[in-house]
């Protein structure tokens, strides 16, 4: 986490500023991991942040909301900018 934490201050420091996660990527930690490296860390108006759907599980309509939801509370976000 110590890495993920530089490597994210670095990407910022040199003026990028967007940054993609997922509801599944790394067995599904990533977006725990980027609440805890940049969200916790960084104003929020200093960066984007995007996390995709999992609509290859195709969950029912009614679980659409809480799964996103659920993605907003484990980025640590009110929102996502894409």
């Amino acid at each position: 986490m110590e890495q993920f934490k530089q490597m994210v201050d670095l990407f910022l420091e040199r003026v990028f500023t967007y940054f993609d996660t997922s509801y599944v990527y790394h067995d599904g930690v990533s977006e725990t991991a980027i609440r805890e490296t940049l969200v916790k860390r960084h104003p929020r108006e200093s960066f984007l942040l995007v996390s995709k759907f999992p609509t290859f599980q195709t969950p029912a309509e009614d679980k659409v909301e809480a799964i996103l939801g659920e993605q907003l509370d484990k980025c640590g976000v009110e929102y996502f900018d894409y």
